[in-house]
Protein backbone atom coordinates (compact mmCIF):
# COMPACT_ATOMS: atom_id res chain seq x y z
CA UNK A 1 0.00 0.00 0.00
CA UNK A 2 2.89 2.55 0.90
CA UNK A 3 4.25 1.76 -2.39
CA UNK A 4 0.73 2.84 -4.60
CA UNK A 5 0.53 5.36 -2.13
CA UNK A 6 3.34 7.07 -3.12
CA UNK A 7 2.73 6.95 -6.67
CA UNK A 8 -0.74 7.32 -7.05
CA UNK A 9 0.10 10.75 -5.02
CA UNK A 10 1.62 12.14 -8.04
CA UNK A 11 -0.52 9.80 -10.75
CA UNK A 12 2.24 10.80 -12.88
CA UNK A 13 4.86 7.60 -14.34
CA UNK A 14 8.30 8.09 -12.23
CA UNK A 15 10.00 6.69 -10.12
CA UNK A 16 9.70 6.42 -6.16
CA UNK A 17 12.30 5.38 -2.91
CA UNK A 18 10.97 3.69 0.21
CA UNK A 19 12.34 2.82 3.23
CA UNK A 20 10.19 0.42 4.96
CA UNK A 21 11.90 -0.85 7.98
CA UNK A 22 15.04 -2.87 6.98
CA UNK A 23 13.82 -3.03 2.98
CA UNK A 24 15.12 -0.88 0.47
CA UNK A 25 12.45 -0.62 -2.18
CA UNK A 26 12.83 0.83 -5.78
CA UNK A 27 9.27 1.34 -7.68
CA UNK A 28 8.79 2.66 -11.14
CA UNK A 29 4.93 3.47 -12.22
CA UNK A 30 4.23 3.51 -15.84
CA UNK A 31 1.19 6.19 -14.95
CA UNK A 32 -2.73 6.36 -15.29
CA UNK A 33 -2.36 5.51 -18.57
CA UNK A 34 -0.99 1.92 -18.37
CA UNK A 35 -0.79 1.07 -14.68
CA UNK A 36 1.37 -0.88 -14.44
CA UNK A 37 4.70 -1.27 -11.29
CA UNK A 38 8.48 -2.40 -11.73
CA UNK A 39 9.46 -3.03 -8.29
CA UNK A 40 12.38 -3.60 -6.87
CA UNK A 41 13.36 -5.02 -3.39
CA UNK A 42 17.55 -3.65 -2.60
CA UNK A 43 20.27 -4.25 -0.39
CA UNK A 44 19.98 -1.80 2.35
CA UNK A 45 23.08 -0.03 0.95
CA UNK A 46 22.16 0.33 -2.76
CA UNK A 47 21.65 3.28 -4.34
CA UNK A 48 18.14 2.80 -5.51
CA UNK A 49 18.60 6.03 -7.70
CA UNK A 50 21.25 4.14 -9.82
CA UNK A 51 18.67 1.67 -11.23
CA UNK A 52 16.17 4.18 -12.79
CA UNK A 53 17.46 4.17 -16.32
CA UNK A 54 17.53 0.25 -16.21
CA UNK A 55 14.15 0.13 -14.78
CA UNK A 56 12.67 2.53 -17.54
CA UNK A 57 13.97 0.28 -19.83
CA UNK A 58 12.83 -2.46 -18.81
CA UNK A 59 9.24 -1.63 -18.09
CA UNK A 60 9.21 -0.36 -21.89
CA UNK A 61 10.41 -4.12 -22.39
CA UNK A 62 8.04 -5.86 -20.46
CA UNK A 63 4.66 -3.46 -21.97
CA UNK A 64 5.92 -4.08 -25.42
CA UNK A 65 5.77 -7.85 -24.84
CA UNK A 66 2.55 -8.05 -22.88
CA UNK A 67 0.19 -8.46 -25.40
CA UNK A 68 1.27 -11.98 -25.75
CA UNK A 69 3.14 -13.06 -22.69
CA UNK A 70 6.49 -13.17 -24.52
CA UNK A 71 7.99 -11.18 -21.71
CA UNK A 72 8.13 -14.24 -19.88
CA UNK A 73 11.23 -15.72 -20.82
CA UNK A 74 12.63 -12.93 -21.28
CA UNK A 75 12.39 -11.98 -17.72
CA UNK A 76 15.74 -13.53 -16.33
CA UNK A 77 17.86 -11.20 -19.01
CA UNK A 78 16.10 -7.80 -17.82
CA UNK A 79 17.13 -9.10 -14.09
CA UNK A 80 21.18 -9.43 -15.39
CA UNK A 81 20.33 -6.61 -16.77
CA UNK A 82 19.53 -4.43 -13.87
CA UNK A 83 21.55 -5.96 -11.79
CA UNK A 84 24.48 -4.41 -13.82
CA UNK A 85 23.34 -1.04 -14.45
CA UNK A 86 24.61 0.33 -11.55
CA UNK A 87 27.98 -0.49 -12.64
CA UNK A 88 28.20 0.88 -16.35
CA UNK A 89 30.42 3.62 -16.97
CA UNK A 90 29.53 6.93 -19.21
CA UNK A 91 29.88 4.99 -22.56
CA UNK A 92 28.01 2.17 -21.45
CA UNK A 93 25.23 4.14 -20.41
CA UNK A 94 25.29 6.48 -23.54
CA UNK A 95 25.12 3.56 -25.50
CA UNK A 96 22.21 2.16 -23.80
CA UNK A 97 20.62 5.77 -25.08
CA UNK A 98 21.51 5.54 -28.85
CA UNK A 99 19.82 2.34 -28.63
CA UNK A 100 16.59 3.49 -27.13
CA UNK A 101 14.37 4.14 -30.19
CA UNK A 102 12.23 6.49 -28.23
CA UNK A 103 15.22 8.02 -26.81
CA UNK A 104 17.34 8.36 -30.40
CA UNK A 105 13.86 9.83 -31.72
CA UNK A 106 13.82 13.07 -28.72
CA UNK A 107 18.41 13.35 -29.52
CA UNK A 108 17.12 13.78 -33.26
CA UNK A 109 14.17 16.22 -32.61
CA UNK A 110 16.82 18.68 -30.50
CA UNK A 111 19.52 18.38 -32.72
CA UNK A 112 17.16 19.75 -35.88
CA UNK A 113 14.88 21.76 -33.81
CA UNK A 114 17.73 22.95 -31.00
CA UNK A 115 15.54 24.53 -27.73
CA UNK A 116 12.23 22.89 -27.08
CA UNK A 117 10.67 22.88 -23.70
CA UNK A 118 9.91 19.40 -22.12
CA UNK A 119 5.79 20.14 -22.57
CA UNK A 120 6.03 20.66 -26.26
CA UNK A 121 8.90 18.14 -26.76
CA UNK A 122 6.03 15.33 -25.07
CA UNK A 123 3.19 16.23 -27.26
CA UNK A 124 5.56 16.39 -30.04
CA UNK A 125 6.74 12.71 -29.11
CA UNK A 126 2.50 11.50 -28.34
CA UNK A 127 2.03 12.45 -32.29
CA UNK A 128 5.39 11.00 -33.50
CA UNK A 129 5.38 8.03 -31.57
Amino acid sequence: MQIYGAHEYTGESGMVNLMVGSLNIASYYTGQEKGYYLVLILNVEDDADTYEGGMVDAIQVLLQNLSDESYLPIIPSLFQRLAIYPTLNNEQHLINTYQHVVKRIILNRLRDVGVITKSELMVWLKDKY
